[in-house]
């Protein structure tokens, strides 16, 4: 049940900002999206998951893609390489965490 938990935090902590992109940049974009959730990484892959609570989550994030004829490419990154990963450990992302994300995102 935790890691069922965890999944859906993710998934809503990677869904929140693509939409965002999205309002922000309008039609026709390309989103890389790094996440270090393995459940995560495959449910936004196949814009499908087993799990309930999760359909509405990937049903809203894959109409916008659609609406907005958005292309999402999902990169799974090891924790070391997520710089998000720093504020859920109750501090900030250091220069070279950053860059260690984005170095892993562009080689993706």
């Amino acid at each position: 049940m935790i890691d069922e938990h965890i999944f859906l935090k993710e998934l809503v902590a990677a869904k929140d900002p693509v939409l965002r992109v999205m309002t922000k940049y309008g039609k026709n974009c390309h989103i890389r999206l790094g996440v270090d959730n393995s459940a995560t990484y495959h449910a936004l892959w196949r814009m499908y998951s087993a799990n309930e609570a999760a359909i509405p989550h990937i049903i809203e994030l894959r109409n916008a893609l659609r609406t907005h004829n958005c292309l999402l490419t999902v990169i799974l990154l090891r924790s070391e390489q997520n710089a998000a990963d720093a504020a859920s450990r109750g501090r900030l992302s250091t220069d070279t965490e950053r860059l260690t994300c984005l170095s892993a995102l562009c080689r993706a």
